[in-house]
């Protein structure tokens, strides 16, 4: 790969575009570009609102991600190159791209299903993961609007022929409401019986774990701006990794998730366990009230106590050292879970797709032992989960981030899909855990619709 940078920042988002399409242009017409050479060009300017950018842009294909950490976010649109994810193992293939040549600026983003046996079925599709054609980047301190050309790109200049500001007109989504009723899943009945078949596999020692979902589609008005409503997401704060990918047929898959599966910087890694769920409270004493009932629940941290030793369990073979902090509760704007932060350094040749493997789906969102749970959840849930609970996110040779794809809703023109599971392990009750499916449901609803 090559890599072109324009010397001049840019002050505006309308300045880089044009000093963009100039170099752009000028380097195609002055190099021959290689069969499998990948050439980035790159303007610099100042931190700008990278989420209402993708919003504004009319191409098909488009990415977004957000980490809370850092509070940097990227953005792309079109994709010049993308490669099939359906299994952790297929990262391999991605990964074998990435060679010793590679800019470690470029970023592949995508997501794979919770359960590859079940992915072409519904939801969003497949699982892939792709390379922009046009990529922003912003943080704290500076921003940057990208390029990637390719020789086979053959959409490279209608591409750039319609790369466009921020167009404030976008934003006004307050007509939309509800129309019509949901329809469900699962109903009550069907809920109940199937915990009890749940909790009678874990009394007879099958399993320790389950989180079986429901899924939830309503019906809207008019469409609904995908981007608009992963705005209002933003707004909320709280610790979480913001996501978004929109394909060409209009279907976009939008989250806020609060558990991270992985995050790789070189040969560190970071992840952490979150299981266990109460509600907020209306004021910060009833808040604490709840967070210690939280802590001091033998359910919720026996629930909790599954995915730390998953995840200890996993990354031993893998890892030099780990380390496992306390566990505390994490508080959203909405809902408190309890959390605990595990982190270690890889050993060598440790590769992204290994540690998909070895972490993916964890018993948060699956159960344990893991591949009976997931055998479980086939029998009993009469839908396609999809990219929900799945691992959505970016790699890069130097680095990658996943979040696990809960907290999310797939956007289809008038209709939402919205997906909530809960942990079953022994002395769960039925109606507790439906009530639980219930608030996450809401909490999404009441954040995502004007």
């Amino acid at each position: 790969m090559s890599l072109v940078r324009v010397k001049r920042p840019a002050d505006t988002i309308a300045e880089a575009i044009a000093a963009l399409n100039e170099q752009v242009l000028h380097t195609v017409s002055r190099r021959r570009i290689e069969q499998r050479e990948i050439v980035r060009v790159e303007v610099a300017l100042k931190p700008f609102d990278t989420l209402a950018w993708i919003s504004s842009q009319r191409e098909g294909t488009k990415y977004y991600w957000r980490d809370w950490e850092t509070g940097a976010d990227f953005a792309g649109i079109g994709a010049i190159d993308s490669v099939a994810v359906n299994t952790p193992d297929d990262l391999h293939h991605l990964e074998a791209r990435m060679t010793d040549s590679a800019e470690s600026a470029l970023r592949w983003f995508g997501g794979l299903p919770f359960d590859s046996e079940r992915a072409a079925s519904g939801g969003i599709g497949p699982g892939r993961f792709v390379l922009p054609g046009i990529e922003v980047e912003s943080t704290r301190d500076a921003a940057k609007i990208s390029c990637n050309i390719a020789l086979h790109d053959s959409r490279l200049y209608s591409r750039l022929a319609c790369l466009g500001d921020i167009d404030p007109y976008l934003r006004d989504g307050s007509d939309i409401r509800v129309s019509g009723h949901y329809r469900e899943s699962t109903s009550p009945e069907m809920w109940h019986a199937t915990i009890d078949r749940v909790l009678a596999s874990i009394t007879a020692g099958n399993i320790s774990k389950l989180v079986p979902a429901r899924q939830r589609i309503i019906p809207l008005n008019m469409p609904l701006n995908p981007w608009q409503a992963l705005e209002r997401l933003r707004e909320q704060g709280g610790a979480v990794s913001l996501f978004g990918f929109q394909i060409e047929d209009g279907r976009t898959f939008i989250g806020a998730s609060p558990e991270r599966l992985f995050t790789r910087r070189g040969n560190s890694i970071r992840t952490e366990a979150i299981a266990g769920t109460i509600a907020r409270g209306t004021s910060r004493d009833e808040d604490t009230r709840l967070a210690d009932k939280l802590m001091q629940s033998s359910k919720d941290r026996r629930e909790h106590d599954l995915v730390v030793d998953y995840l200890q369990q996993s990354l031993d073979p893998v890892t030099e050292s780990l380390v496992v902090d306390k566990t505390s509760v994490l508080v959203l704007p909405r809902l408190q879970h309890l959390r605990t932060s595990v982190s270690g350094t890889l050993c060598e040749k440790v590769s992204d797709a290994d540690l998909l493997a070895a972490l993916h789906p964890t018993p948060a969102v699956a159960g344990s032992p893991r591949d009976r749970a997931v055998q479980l959840i086939r029998e009993i849930e009469p839908f396609d989960r999809g990219w929900y609970a799945g691992p959505i996110g970016w790699v890069s040779r130097e680095a990658s981030e996943f979040a696990v794809g809960i907290r999310s809703v797939l956007v289809t023109g008038n209709q939402l899909v919205l997906t909530a599971g809960a942990g079953i392990v022994e002395g769960s009750d039925p109606r507790a855990e439906w009530e639980e499916t219930e608030q996450k449901f809401q909490s999404t609803m009441d954040v995502i619709l004007p």
